[in-house]
């Protein structure tokens, strides 16, 4: 009786061996991930968000979920997701925490959510009776706005932008009051009016689908000499004068 010779495999095959059980679904441990989406998000304060998490582990014994301080008013599921609708935001930042379990394992993922506010109020400082060819000193305040660190002003003649002060070097996500830096201009006509100036406050937010842009214009000024007067609510941004309008910038007059 001969005896029989033990086949040993080859490399080759245990090697395609390790790599199908690497490519098998929850093969390994530890072999799924965890993501969020949005990853960050700007919302309105009091709004509302869809914050979607997924897997690509595909075992329907997979659990997944989403823990936060925020209202949690909804939710939907699929293989490797769980959608979660989050109302009625007051915080001005959280990060809510999405995770998946499976087998013994915990795969999380985390979002930023911040929310924003309009300025309640946009005031030009009053100005005096304007004289022809004599600079004068521009400067805006927004009342309780957040955060101010994503706020534009713009000053504007028509659809002409004179100035524009932004604030990333502020601090903080809650509301603030915020003092533009003056902005000389020049009167270039003997009936300067400041209703021809028109300012607006761009609060912007990263939402779901992209960005979001508001706008809010001031609020008429208070009692001021005639020919002063802050007429915002009768002015608007395309009407207001390209040609011998009533403001300059300093920039813009002539030497």
């Amino acid at each position: 009786m001969r005896p029989q010779r033990l086949q040993h495999p080859s490399p080759g095959g245990s090697l395609a061996w390790l790599l199908l059980l690497l490519v098998l679904p929850g093969a390994a441990q530890g072999s799924f991930e965890v993501s969020v989406s949005p990853e960050a998000a700007m919302v309105e304060h009091g709004g509302s968000v869809w914050i979607n998490c997924s897997t690509t582990c595909r075992d329907p014994g997979a659990k997944g979920g989403l823990e936060t301080s925020l209202t949690k008013t909804d939710r939907k599921t699929g293989p490797g997701w769980a959608a979660f609708l989050l109302t009625s935001i007051t915080e001005w930042a959280s990060t809510p925490q999405c995770q998946f379990t499976w087998d013994g394992n915990t795969r999380v993922a985390f979002a930023n959510i911040s929310t924003y506010r309009a300025p309640e109020r946009v005031v030009l400082e009053p100005l005096p009776e304007l004289e022809l060819g004599r600079a004068y000193n521009l400067t805006c305040r927004g009342l309780n706005v957040a955060p101010v660190t994503h706020l534009t002003v713009p000053l504007r003649r028509g659809g002409r932008t004179l100035h524009t002060e932004t604030f990333q070097s502020r601090t903080g996500t809650g509301p603030d009051n915020i003092t533009s830096p003056t902005a000389k201009i020049i009167a270039i006509s003997a009936i300067a009016t400041v209703p021809a100036m028109l300012l607006g406050i761009l609060a912007w937010g990263l939402a779901r689908r992209g960005r979001t842009r508001r706008e809010a214009r001031p609020e008429p000024g208070e009692a001021m000499p005639s020919r002063t007067d802050f007429e915002m609510a009768q002015a608007s941004a395309e009407d207001a004068p390209e040609e011998g309008g009533s403001l300059n910038s300093a920039d813009d007059a002539s030497p």
